[in-house]
């Protein structure tokens, strides 16, 4: 079956947002890099592979994975990889599709970080946090205009990608996150209200002193919610209910096999658990897309992989 003859996948991810259960749980990733989808046609049988654009090959995996959602990146991933307007033109070519797009934006945080030695930017913003601001400030002109661009292409949802946390906890303090980013996240949420269309925050790590702010913000979801960070989901579900829509969570560590991803059976179990667990205690009142929290990438095991979205495709016929 085709993505396009599946009408529900966009309502699944909009009822999910809502917090309305009924449909089934939806599902998608934030990435799936190049290496991991010809892994992945491969091990399908798909043919002349060599031939696939990027656009073709991430559509084709997300019929072959039955994604309801997929993620277009606004910044290229690789110097020399397309630029901003050729993935503009994706959107509509993965609507076509029938599945719900999702346009990435790197936020303000993020670009600033790009630019600078990280830890010559950690020192400045300890010393004179106002002189990182007014970058920031700048910055968030352009992740607007990126905002607005993908929307004016018909995106179906923005996903705001500031990775402002590592393993143990934040970069920046929450007194820092609530006197500066917090304006520059409201403005941002506020671009993508305008339009009425949903809006979701990403960052690896640990967050949990940020999901005040975050909330605060007006984000409509959270995308990642790493375990081995300390993101419990069933207590940030506790915490906020309805307030965010949670997106990910599965540790890529379920995804491979020990010895290098050869295919077998060794370790479902502790998938399945884990899947049957979080559909349990998060996904059966609605605001649950689940999807791994990393993305997939090359040395995830395609049988892995497909086995995980097989058991949540049977959660929608349920």
């Amino acid at each position: 079956m085709s993505i396009r003859q599946s009408a529900s996948s966009r309502q699944r991810v909009r009822n999910a947002i809502r917090h309305q259960p009924g449909t089934g749980i939806p599902a998608g990733e934030l990435t799936m890099d190049r290496r991991f989808m010809e892994a992945l046609l491969s091990w399908k049988g798909v043919r002349n592979i060599e031939k696939m654009d990027h656009m073709q090959m991430l559509i084709e995996c997300s019929r072959l994975l039955r994604h309801d959602l997929v993620c277009l990146q606004s910044d290229p991933a690789e110097s020399g990889g397309p630029d901003s307007s050729t993935r503009l033109s994706d959107i509509s070519r993965a609507a076509g599709e029938g599945l719900f797009v999702f346009w990435v934006v790197d936020g303000a945080f993020q670009r600033t970080l790009h630019r600078h030695d990280f830890m010559a930017l950690m020192k400045a913003i300890a010393r004179r946090p106002d002189d990182v601001v007014g970058e920031m400030e700048r910055s968030s002109v352009a992740v607007t205009l990126l905002i607005e661009q993908g929307l004016n292409h018909g995106a179906h949802g923005i996903i705001i990608a500031d990775d402002i946390a590592y393993q143990r906890s934040t970069y920046i303090s929450p007194a820092f996150g609530k006197r500066y980013l917090l304006p520059l996240w409201r403005q941002q949420v506020m671009a993508v209200k305008a339009h009425d269309i949903p809006v979701f925050f990403h960052s690896d790590g640990n967050l949990n002193s940020f999901l005040p702010i975050i909330v605060d913000a007006g984000f409509d979801g959270l995308q990642c919610i790493e375990p081995a960070a300390g993101m419990d989901i069933v207590t940030i579900r506790r915490s906020y209910g309805t307030r965010l829509c949670l997106m990910g969570n599965i540790d890529p560590s379920l995804l491979c096999d020990p010895d290098n991803c050869v295919v077998g059976k060794k370790g479902y179990q502790k998938l399945d658990r884990t899947l049957t667990d979080l559909i349990t205690a998060v996904g059966g009142s609605g605001g649950l897309i689940v999807g791994s929290c990393s993305g997939l990438h090359a040395g995830m095991s395609p049988e892995r992989v497909c086995h995980m979205y097989e058991r949540v495709s049977q959660s929608k016929r349920a």
